[in-house]
């Protein structure tokens, strides 16, 4: 019997994690960016979630306000501690879910994080999906 996947009212930080795929330039094999891939490890079936199921946990909650800003902020943090090793610049992308988009301070709240977490602005790429 498959497992049911029930949305809990809050969300441990503890129960999402981090994924990032790298952009590879076609042409030079160079590396030039990654995108951050939150994913939910859920209590009953760990951590091997699909990416459809991780989205429509997050959409759901009603948290989706603090797990934006979470995403957000652990991804240019770990951006800036790449960049302080010595990486050259390059890109982090981001996807922000619309229900996001439609809460009045994440737009103040994005350069916020990033002048608190020293990572460069022009390094950041939003991806609306």
């Amino acid at each position: 019997m498959p497992h049911k996947l029930s949305i809990p009212t809050s969300i441990d930080k503890a129960d999402l994690q981090i994924l990032f795929q790298p952009q590879i330039d076609t042409l030079t094999g160079s590396f030039i960016g990654a995108e951050a891939l939150v994913r939910w490890i859920d209590p009953m079936t760990g951590p091997n979630m699909l990416p459809a199921k991780s989205i429509h946990f997050v959409q759901e909650s009603h948290e989706r306000r603090a797990v934006g800003e979470w995403l957000i902020r652990e991804t240019c943090l770990q951006g800036k501690q790449w960049l302080d090793k010595g990486l050259p610049l390059f890109n982090l992308a981001v996807n922000i879910c619309p229900h996001l988009l439609m809460l009045n301070d994440i737009s103040k709240r994005i350069p916020q994080i990033l002048d608190e977490t020293q990572f460069q602005e022009n390094s950041m790429i939003f991806e609306v999906s």
